[in-house]
């Protein structure tokens, strides 16, 4: 994480494949204002003190350029800038017969590609979070 005025929040959000959607970058992005007071450490922040932008983001170039879009169109020094991840829940472990159940594989084994694809998603993230440091956004960050 970088200086105080270099912080980005990421959230990870665990659904189903069947409850993910598409994003329709035709329709206008709503801003959203938050009217309760957030508690961030030492840090209190109240309501009108900055605005919030929430990015949803993936693995498609498609992420980069809402974020870009988003950075460039509507923040500002005050603004914090939520990235949102949602992934699939695990429910299958790769194998070299296939894609095999989680439940029929070792719990060591489960354990290790939950990290693996945890550490995948990490990397993933830290590109916008590098790319929203660069624009000097007002942010934290939140694993």
């Amino acid at each position: 994480m970088g200086s105080g005025s270099e912080r980005t929040l990421s959230n990870e959000i665990e659904e189903d494949e069947d409850d993910l959607f598409d994003f329709d970058f035709r329709r206008p992005i709503a801003i959203v204002k938050e009217e309760a007071k957030v508690d961030m450490g030492s840090a209190q922040l109240q309501p009108g003190d900055h605005d919030k932008v929430y990015v949803a983001v993936g693995k498609n170039h498609w992420s980069m350029d809402a974020l870009l879009w988003t950075l460039n169109n509507l923040t500002k020094p005050s603004t914090f800038v939520h990235l949102i991840h949602v992934f699939p829940e695990v429910r299958y472990i790769p194998t070299p017969l296939g894609n095999v159940p989680k439940g029929q594989v070792k719990t060591e084994m489960v354990e290790a590609y939950v990290n693996q694809v945890r550490m995948y998603r990490r990397g993933l993230l830290q590109k916008f979070l590098d790319t929203c440091s660069a624009f000097k956004v007002a942010s934290f960050a939140l694993k």
